[in-house]
């Protein structure tokens, strides 16, 4: 087969296809990873403040559970902070809208003695009932749940808290959105790589060894001279190999037909005025 000389800018000019093709696939392939990833992200979001709300109920739960088995005026902060250490929950308990214990830190030391906020003293002390959901804990976001304790009499007494500190929740959903968009990059880059190589190679380079073809048959160059044969050689099963076969069946009937003319010229030249072609009245060039 012959190789085909063409100029840079020829090349260019012929690849500008496969960039275009390439560049409009690795946009929609950017586009569609990176909507993925903001769902899956928005999706983890919301999935991760639930559970973390689901977390902070079963620390109530725990933490009620485990008060039934004190009496008296004992000591609960060790308690507290057991649970803290093993569920990862701040944990207070209130005596009326007052906290008493708790694993909150103000200034580097229990917040012992500061009170509940109006709004949720409202809902849980007067109104006895159990609040989850987000709240300012001196002055910081928490994802908390509050249920009423009562004393003997049935009256409330106080409340129980378990909660999570909101910095901490964002820290944690935003350690996973950087490696969820790390991720999506690396997606992006790996499909852009391949999808780039199988359109260079079933696409791309076909296309441009055609054109290359074309550009030389338009010169007149059918190889004769150098005794090649000029073939597309694509043996694919798609538009572009059909294609080739033809540019490929087309020179070789030129050929013929040129190779066939030559004889009769140099028949007539040696004074040979019956000679005849074949294909000058059969070829594909002339039909009937």
């Amino acid at each position: 087969m012959a190789s085909f000389v063409h100029k840079g800018n020829d090349r260019q000019k012929i690849k500008r296809i496969g960039r275009k093709v390439g560049n409009l696939v690795a946009a929609m392939l950017g586009v569609s990873i990176t909507l993925v990833v903001v769902l899956c992200v928005l999706m983890f979001y919301r999935l991760t403040m639930s559970m973390m709300q689901k977390e902070c109920v079963s620390g109530t739960n725990v933490l009620a559970y485990e008060l039934a088995a004190y009496s008296g005026n004992d000591d609960k902060t060790e308690l507290l902070d057991e649970l803290k250490k093993e569920m990862g929950c701040e944990f207070t308990i209130f005596h009326g809208d007052e906290r008493a214990y708790t694993t909150i830190l103000q200034n580097g030391e229990r917040a012992v003695g500061t009170r509940l906020s109006g709004e949720i003293a409202e809902i849980v002390l007067e109104k006895g009932e159990e609040y989850v959901g987000q709240a300012v804990i001196l002055g910081e976001k928490h994802l908390c749940s509050y249920v009423p304790t009562y004393d003997a009499d049935g009256q409330i007494d106080g409340l129980i808290f378990a909660g999570i500190s909101m910095s901490s929740a964002m820290r944690q959903i935003g350690l996973t959105v950087v490696l969820s968009c790390l991720a999506g990059v690396v997606l992006i880059i790996i499909g852009i790589l391949i999808i780039g190589a199988y359109i260079k190679r079933t696409v791309s380079s076909p296309l441009f060894r055609l054109t290359i073809l074309a550009q030389t048959l338009e010169q007149g160059d059918l190889g004769l001279n150098q005794h090649q044969t000029m073939l597309g050689g694509i043996e694919s099963d798609d538009e572009i190999g059909v294609l080739s076969r033809s540019f490929d069946n087309t020179i070789c009937r030129l050929r013929d037909y040129i190779g066939e003319i030559s004889n009769l010229l140099e028949a007539i030249a040696s004074g040979d005025l019956t000679a005849q072609t074949t294909l000058l009245h059969n070829s594909c060039l002339y039909p009937p």
